[in-house]
């Protein structure tokens, strides 16, 4: 099976809708593909995934995120959806 074959049922992110910029800093949307096909859309705007298509036990593709399909989504969207780079506290302390 060859990557392009589940495209059209599918379709991927189009990379042109997440691009501008974001507070005078350029956002663009990265696809990230292994060898047996599957898919990641990733933005370089808080690394927020946006789309993870992966095949099933018969080889069909779905995407299994809940993503944006656009940069105005994501801006106007919730701020935590699709990140998983987030803050982070540290703590000394024992929470016993």
């Amino acid at each position: 099976m060859t990557s392009s074959s589940f495209l059209p049922a599918i379709g991927l992110l189009d990379p042109a809708r997440f691009e501008g910029e974001v507070d005078g800093k350029p956002v663009r949307l990265f696809t990230l593909r292994n060898a047996r096909g599957m898919v990641v859309g990733i933005t370089n705007y808080g690394a927020k995934i946006e789309q993870i298509l992966v095949p099933d036990c018969h080889g069909h593709f779905d995407d299994v995120v809940l993503g944006y399909d656009s940069l105005d989504g994501v801006l106007g969207g919730a701020p935590s959806m699709g990140a998983f780079v987030g803050r982070y506290r540290f703590s000394t302390q024992s929470n016993r």
